[in-house]
C-alpha cells in the first residue's frame, strides 16, 4: 500500500474511534466503558466531560502524595521499653504543612472578602411540587393507596330488612339518611331527583321548605312504583309539629287543613282545581307522635284517623296503631343509629322483580326473590353492599357462579368496556364481588367519585323527564 494511502487509513481509523467515544458518552450518559484485555478481563471506569479547555487559566501541579512508610511483618511480641514507649506516637510527614495562627489571622485581615461576621441563616427554598422522577420521594408524601374491598358478607351486614317498618304489601321500599348526606356534595342532587317526584310536590311545593331542612330520615313504600297515589311516605324530622303544620299550611294556611284524630293529627290537603275527581291524590297528612309525619292511604290507619274520645283530651294517641306504624321509629336504629355514626346513607330494598335479570350484552340471570341494597359514602363516592335472597341455596350457588362470570365476560370484552366506561359504571363493575351465604348472595362494589357524580346527575335528569311524561291529566 502506498504511504499516502496508509496515512489516510490510520487518519481515518483514529476519527472514527474518535467519533465512537463520543457518541457512546452522549448516548450513555458519560457511562463506563468495559475494555477487555487478551487474557483477563477488567473493568475501566473512564469518565468523559466533554468541557472545552481553558488554557487562561494556569493550573497548580497536583500535590505531592505523602511518603508512605514499608510495611513491616509483625515480630514477636516483646515487653515495651522506655524508647519504645517515646515512639509509641509515630512523627507527622515531613511534607505536612504546619499551621500557623498568626499568619492566617493576617491572611484573613489584608484579603478582600468581607470581614468575619456571622453571615445569616439562608431560607430554606420552598418545597418543589414538581418532583422529579429520579427523585427519591418520602413515602409519607405519597398519595394513600386505595383500601382492599371488603369481603361481601362483612359489608352486607349494614343492610337491613325494611319490611317491619311499613305497610304490607309493599315491593320497593327506600330509607334515605338525609342527616348523613347533608355534609356531601351530593346532597342538591338529591333534592333534583325527588323534586320532580308528586310525593316531593305535595311536601315542598309552595312552602319555603328544601328536603336537606324539613327531614333527617325519609321512607318511602310503594306496592306499585308506577302509581304515586299508592306511595307511603315517612319523615323524621327535628322541626317542631305546631311550626311544621304551619310551613305545610302554606301562606295563606290553605294548602293543608288540620284536625285533631284518635291517632294524632290529621292534615287534609286541598283539592288541585287543574286535574278532575278522578286524578285527585286520595293521601292524607299524618303526625302520629313527635318527629314523624306520615303521608299515606287512609286505609292504612284508618282507626287512627277516627274522631278523638270525648271523655279525654282532644288529642290522644291511645287509639291502637298498626304493628308497623310502633316500630317505625327503630328504623334509624336499623340504618346505623344517629347521623354521626358510620352507616348507610340510602338502603332500597325490593322483590317481585321477575323471573330473569336480563341486561344487554351480558348473560341472562336468575332473579332473586328479594334483595336489600345499601350504600354509604365512600372516598369521595359511593359503596354499594346488600343481599340477594333465593328460593335455596343450589339456586343462590349457580347465580353467584353465572354473575361473576358475566363480570368477567365484561371487563375482557372491548366493546362493553367502552359502554361501561361510558355509562360511568365501569369501576363499579371492576370492584364487583359475589359470596354465596346459604340461600343469599352478598355482594359488594364501589363508585368513584367522578362515576358518583355523573350516575346523580344522569338520575335527576331522568326523574324529571319520567314523572314529567306521568302527570296527571288536566281536567277539562
Amino acid at each position: 500500500m502506498p504511504e499516502s494511502h496508509h496515512t489516510q487509513a490510520v487518519g481515518l481509523l483514529r476519527s472514527s474511534l474518535v467519533v465512537s467515544l463520543l457518541a457512546h458518552a452522549l448516548l450513555g450518559g458519560g457511562g463506563v466503558w468495559l475494555l477487555r484485555g487478551t487474557h483477563t478481563v477488567k473493568h475501566y471506569e473512564v469518565p468523559v466531560e466533554l468541557v472545552a479547555p481553558d488554557t487562561t487559566i494556569a493550573r497548580p501541579p497536583p500535590p505531592k502524595p505523602a511518603p508512605i512508610a514499608p510495611h513491616v511483618a509483625p515480630s514477636v511480641p516483646a515487653q515495651p521499653t522506655a524508647d519504645d514507649v517515646a515512639i509509641a506516637t509515630p512523627p507527622a510527614p515531613k511534607s505536612a504543612p504546619k499551621l500557623d495562627v498568626a499568619k492566617d489571622a493576617a491572611l484573613a485581615q489584608s484579603s478582600s472578602l468581607p470581614s468575619s461576621k456571622p453571615k445569616p441563616k439562608p431560607t430554606p427554598p420552598a418545597p418543589d411540587t414538581k418532583t422529579d422522577a429520579k427523585t427519591p420521594v418520602d413515602d409519607d408524601a405519597k398519595p394513600p393507596e386505595e383500601p382492599a374491598d371488603p369481603d361481601p358478607e362483612d359489608a352486607a351486614k349494614i343492610a337491613a330488612d325494611l319490611t317491619p317498618y311499613t305497610p304490607a304489601g309493599a315491593k320497593l321500599r327506600i330509607v334515605l339518611r338525609i342527616d348523613r348526606m347533608r355534609a356531601s356534595p351530593f346532597v342538591k342532587q338529591l333534592e333534583a331527583i325527588l323534586a320532580p317526584m308528586p310525593d316531593y310536590q305535595v311536601f315542598m311545593v309552595g312552602t319555603k321548605l328544601t328536603l336537606s331542612d324539613a327531614f333527617d330520615v325519609l321512607m318511602i313504600a310503594t306496592p306499585d312504583p308506577g302509581d304515586f297515589r299508592a306511595t307511603f311516605l315517612a319523615g323524621k324530622t327535628a322541626r317542631d309539629d305546631t311550626v311544621l303544620k304551619k310551613e305545610l299550611a302554606g301562606a295563606k294556611g290553605d294548602r293543608v287543613t288540620w284536625e285533631d284524630v284518635a291517632g294524632g293529627t290529621v292534615g287534609h290537603r286541598a283539592k288541585d282545581e287543574n286535574y278532575s275527581d278522578e286524578y285527585q291524590d286520595p293521601r292524607v297528612l299524618l303526625l302520629p307522635y313527635p318527629g314523624w309525619i306520615l303521608l299515606t292511604q287512609p286505609a292504612h290507619v284508618a282507626k287512627l284517623l277516627a274522631p278523638p274520645d270525648a271523655k279525654t283530651s282532644a288529642k290522644t294517641t291511645k287509639a291502637p296503631m298498626p304493628k308497623w306504624l310502633a316500630h317505625l321509629s327503630d328504623v334509624t336504629d336499623q340504618t346505623g343509629g344517629v347521623a354521626t355514626s358510620a352507616g348507610p346513607i340510602m338502603v332500597l330494598g325490593f322483590s317481585d322483580v321477575g323471573p330473569t335479570i336480563d341486561i344487554p350484552m351480558i348473560p341472562t340471570l336468575i332473579a332473586p326473590s328479594r334483595g336489600v341494597l345499601a350504600m354509604s359514602l365512600d372516598q369521595g363516592g359511593f359503596a354499594a353492599t346488600g343481599w340477594l335472597s333465593f328460593t335455596d341455596e343450589a339456586t343462590a350457588k349457580q347465580f353467584a357462579v353465572d354473575a361473576e362470570a358475566a363480570r368477567n365476560e365484561a371487563l375482557r370484552g372491548m366493546t362493553v368496556r367502552f359502554i361501561l366506561r361510558r355509562a360511568h359504571a365501569y369501576t363499579a363493575v371492576e370492584h364487583l364481588r359475589f359470596k354465596q351465604v346459604g340461600t343469599s348472595v352478598a355482594f359488594f362494589t364501589r363508585f368513584n367519585a367522578a362515576d358518583s357524580q355523573a350516575i346523580l346527575d344522569a338520575a335527576s335528569a331522568w326523574s324529571k323527564d319520567w314523572f314529567e311524561a306521568r302527570r296527571f291529566k288536566p281536567a277539562k
